[in-house]
């Protein structure tokens, strides 16, 4: 839900970081390969494919985390993002821009959207939601 969306969004941050970091890694590692071992080299061959399945796999994770920055953006759910039928026009009206949206769900501390910390408005719907579990709890252990 929207309580650990932040932290999604993190995680597909950080991980696109680390694949480009690995395709870099592995570039390097196929010109060491080319110029030891050849064309040919089984070695050359098995990095080549390491190579494909990191581009295969940063494609596919940059093109989410990219797509969640846009739903972010607009201001809009998947579902509505999904579904044609919505009108997408009200969504400058009721939202705000596209800042004001990032800090809906990222927070208000611009400099603390790539850390893997919560909201404050997140922690307080935590603790909303901790008391009553307490609540109850409390609340069990009196009737019974």
């Amino acid at each position: 839900g929207l309580n650990n969306y932040k932290l999604y969004i993190v995680f597909l941050f950080y991980l696109t970081l680390l694949l480009i970091f690995l395709i870099a890694t592995l570039v390097e590692a196929l010109k060491f390969y080319y110029a030891v071992f050849g064309l040919n080299s089984w070695r050359f061959r098995l990095q080549a494919m390491g190579f494909a399945f990191v581009v295969a796999a940063f494609c596919a994770v940059g093109e989410l985390f990219l797509y969640h920055i846009g739903i972010i953006a607009k201001g809009i759910t998947t579902i509505e993002n999904d579904n044609k039928n919505i009108l997408l026009n009200l969504r400058d009206s009721e939202n705000g821009n596209c800042v004001n949206n990032m800090k809906e769900i990222l927070g208000p501390n611009v400099w603390a959207w790539a850390l893997p910390i919560c909201n404050i408005s997140n922690i307080i719907i935590i603790n909303i939601f901790l008391d009553t579990i307490y609540f109850i709890f409390i609340f069990h252990l009196w009737i019974v």
